[in-house]
């Protein structure tokens, strides 16, 4: 049961998704804003970040960014189902790892 101590109650945006939308406009509205906060934010930071080389230029920070929040959103989702803690932990690691920026192979 969602009141149970310990049981991950997931994110409010998310849950919001999942129970509301598409069935209520309001919702609908406040998640898509909610949404694209978050990914205005992290594009900024993406961008910065792709700036001092910290990130990969690979791809553009709003894909980035567009990424990261299905990462939080379906981690946030599956979380509730019981997930392995080691299992997502390899999983946000292995995104993060995708993001970082990759030296220049040396010249020979």
């Amino acid at each position: 049961m969602i009141s149970d101590v310990g049981v991950p109650h997931g994110c409010l945006v998310g849950n919001t998704t999942a129970e509301l939308v598409p069935l209520d406009s309001e919702a609908s509205e406040l998640v898509t804003r909610s949404y694209g906060r978050f990914v205005d934010i992290v594009t900024d930071a993406l961008r910065r970040a792709q700036a001092t080389g910290e990130v990969t230029d690979n791809a553009r920070p709003e894909a980035q960014a567009q990424l990261l929040l299905y990462i939080v959103q379906g981690l946030s989702l599956v979380s509730r189902a019981g997930l392995d803690r080691t299992a997502a932990l390899t999983a946000i690691d292995t995104a993060i790892d995708a993001l970082r920026a990759r030296p220049a192979p040396a010249e020979g």
